[in-house]
């Protein structure tokens, strides 16, 4: 869609359109996601964008040949379970190739999968679209309220279509003058209660979600509701727990990898890529000076008792040897 092209009615649709919005959130997500990964040495007919896309909305894909090319393909598991109670085959129908085979895995091709449970990213990013859409629909109405601090009652059709046509232009930000004694005369004015602490509530409940979402997903997105400076174990901890997914992740890729390289005699190769590698890096040179410290703590303890074993023996000697002194004498 060009620029041009959009109004406000139109844009109100990303927001009030619920299933746009789904989308919209998903896609906005997925396009960060597709930066976590750099690959290399992966052959021309496969872009890492489709590898990526299939992985992280499908949760897995198959690698193979077909007619002298590397491709991946999409397709439904089945096929007899192997004794870890896992698929052993692989339908693949691409209309496009007029292609319709069933694959053995780890046969004529290799598994991908996206994390170990094979599950991608929709259903994790489709709760927090849902939670964030509700949470920013709610922020929008609210601030239309806060707008007018009464509610207008009317008493005749005439009164309330000019009555309707008044919020209408107080909604579009438009003051506009009233004219007619009938209508003053006809419409009732209430007070509407209305408090400015809620707006402040749902900002806040936007920022955890999206920080949440974020966090998930390996992006360090920083939430305070203390309303007060982090402590920095705080800010270690919110580092933290952004590992575990990328980690899962990766590890299945290289393992995929792995084997494509033993099968086909391929020379491809996968990491982390741009913040993820650095939050990684962080996490681990963190993790090593904690094991460190740890180590030396526990070494200093070990040398304290052992000094307090043999400081002990030495009076309990020397206690020996004063009583036998004195029986002598």
């Amino acid at each position: 869609m060009k620029r041009k092209d959009l109004n406000y009615k139109f844009a109100r649709e990303y927001l009030y359109n619920k299933d746009r919005y789904l989308d919209n959130f998903i896609d906005d997500m997925l396009i960060k996601v597709n930066q976590m990964f750099h690959y290399e040495n992966l052959p021309d007919t496969i872009p890492k964008r489709i590898i990526e896309k299939y992985l992280t909305e499908n949760g897995y894909c198959i690698f193979t040949k077909y007619n002298g090319n590397f491709v991946i393909f999409q397709g439904g598991l089945g096929g007899e379970l192997n004794e870890y109670y896992e698929y052993t085959k692989c339908i693949v129908a691409n209309p496009y190739l007029k292609l319709n085979k069933e694959y053995t895995i780890n046969d004529d091709c290799i598994l991908i999968r996206n994390d170990s449970r094979m599950k991608g990213l929709i259903p994790l990013l489709s709760r927090y679209a849902v939670l964030c859409g509700d949470c920013e629909i709610s922020l929008n109405m609210l601030t239309n309220v806060l707008r007018s601090q009464y509610l207008i009652s009317a008493g005749d059709n005439k009164t309330i279509e000019s009555a309707d046509i008044f919020i209408k232009k107080l909604f579009n930000g438009d003051f506009s003058c009233i004219a007619e004694n009938t209508f003053l005369d006809g419409v009732k004015v209430h007070n509407a209660s209305s408090d400015g602490k809620y707006i402040q509530q749902f900002i806040e409940l936007n920022q955890y979600l999206k920080a949440t979402a974020y966090n998930e997903i390996g992006l360090n997105a920083n939430f305070n509701m203390k309303r007060e400076r982090l402590n920095q174990n705080e800010v270690d901890l919110n580092t933290s727990i952004l590992i575990p997914l990328a980690d899962d992740m990766l590890e299945e890729r290289k393992k995929a990898v792995k084997l494509i390289n033993e099968k086909y005699g391929l020379n491809i190769s996968v990491d982390l890529s741009s913040v993820w590698k650095m939050t990684k890096e962080s996490v681990d040179n963190a993790t090593q000076t904690q094991e460190t410290e740890t180590k030396e703590e526990q070494t200093e303890t070990e040398t304290k008792a052992e000094t307090e074993t043999e400081t002990k023996t030495e009076t309990e000697t020397e206690t020996e040897e004063n009583k036998k002194g004195v029986e002598i004498e």
